[in-house]
């Protein structure tokens, strides 16, 4: 008879603080404050769209070097202490912001340090420690342990617009800044690593005996060598540029639409709930379904909502599910990526191989923000980036149809 252990009964300390954790990383804490911050910084020093969302693409051209760095090290020196020590310096950093001069140069600068100083919060350190501790249950698991974006999303919003209104940006960056704090006091009594590295050695002959999980798997050279790493890496970028340039300037595109900004700010904490959605339906689904078929229908169904937000003037109810659609995708393509990672290159390298994918991903999410600002001071719409997003969006699907079976794929134990 097939048995499944009660992992989540075993893992949830770890799985708390990984849901703090990528709630309040820097990718999230940037994606869902950018929208308030950035306009608010960009009136007071007088700076075009453009080079406010610089900021924005010099932070995810960052990442690419970062993210595969903080993997590296998660892998070697285990999480726990990469999660913490970043947590702090990405605290320090966003709290710096506030003392910004009218300096490009500089604005770019910080932008930059929060990339490097903060990558240990990023995805990719706190799942690498629940890939060792979930099998049967590994996407719900990583999907569940990314519902904090979704938090974040619909209160982080909320939470910047008060601290904005109530003593403007720089106000805004040092509460933001507190927000790390909050997942190092978490991660410090819950989150603990479980890998050979951190086993004494009597336990690293018994994993090599029993062929533990965590000693298969691909390294990163062969990897490279392979194809599936470079389909994962260009679907998983272009659907970021096609979700991630909208989300940081959804509060604009509405308001370029004609909404209120008191419906904005009915509107747009939807994101984050349609986040939460999204990721325990996905992550529920790829556990028991192809993921990549599960990555398609959710891509072709926001490009669907893209070409009817550039096309059409939706009414207030129309917006919503608009918004909604669109938020059910959003961080969607990392959270199915740590899945098909593990399912496609082993728990070996975990770190290292879902670094490297996760800097497409923040190199796209970085381009798509840029590119919607060019847009838009450009061509005085967002219409024509919303249309691109949507073909962007179809390319992406079509990508991760091709990568084929699992490697990698789970096989119940037996009594």
């Amino acid at each position: 008879m097939k048995t499944v252990s009660n992992e989540f009964a075993k893992g949830w300390k770890v799985l708390l603080a990984a849901v703090i954790g990528s709630g309040l990383a820097y990718g999230t804490l940037a994606i869902h404050s950018f929208g308030i911050l950035g306009p608010a910084l960009g009136r007071e020093f007088h700076w075009n769209a453009s080079k406010i969302m610089s900021g924005f693409l010099f932070n995810t051209m960052a990442t690419l070097f970062a993210a595969p760095m903080a993997g590296f090290l998660a892998d070697r020196f285990g999480v726990r202490i990469v999660a913490l020590t970043s947590t702090v310096l990405l605290a320090l950093t966003y709290m710096s912001f506030s003392l910004l001069p009218k300096s490009i140069p500089f604005y770019l600068f910080m932008w930059v340090a929060v990339a490097l100083l903060g990558a240990g919060t990023l995805p990719v350190t706190w799942s690498r420690a629940l890939n060792n501790r979930f099998q049967a249950n590994k996407g719900l698991a990583f999907g569940i342990s990314l519902v904090g974006t979704g938090l974040a999303g619909s209160l982080l919003k909320p939470y910047e617009f008060w601290l904005v209104g109530l003593g403007g940006w720089r106000l805004g960056f040092i509460g933001l800044g507190c927000l790390p704090l909050i997942s190092f006091v978490v991660a410090y009594f819950l989150f603990f690593d479980k890998s050979p590295r951190a086993l004494p050695a009597s336990s690293k002959v018994e994993a090599v005996l029993t062929q533990a999980p965590v000693e298969k798997g691909v390294s990163l050279a062969d990897a490279m060598r392979g194809r599936r790493i470079w389909i994962l890496m260009a679907a998983v970028g272009l659907a970021a540029v096609g979700v991630g340039g909208a989300v940081p300037n959804l509060e604009s595109i509405l308001r370029s639409r004609g909404f209120s900004e008191t419906a904005i700010h009915a509107l747009v904490p939807i994101t984050g709930i349609a986040i939460i959605i999204g990721r325990l339906g996905s992550s529920y689904l790829i556990d028991r379904i192809w993921a990549p078929m599960i990555s398609f229908i959710m891509l072709c169904t926001a490009a669907a909502a893209f070409v009817v937000l550039s096309v059409f003037l939706p009414g207030p109810w129309g917006a919503a599910a608009i918004v909604l659609i669109i938020g059910l995708t959003v961080g969607m393509e990392s959270d199915v990526a740590a899945f098909l990672v593990a399912r496609y290159f082993g728990p070996r390298n975990f770190g290292g191989i879902y670094g490297a994918i996760y800097g497409a991903f923040a190199v796209g999410t970085g381009f798509g923000a840029l590119s919607y600002g060019v847009v838009v001071d450009r061509f005085g719409s967002y219409q024509p980036a919303l249309a691109s997003s949507a073909l962007i969006l179809m390319i992406s699907s079509a990508l991760l149809l091709s990568l084929g079976k699992y490697t990698f794929p789970y096989q119940a134990k037996t009594d």
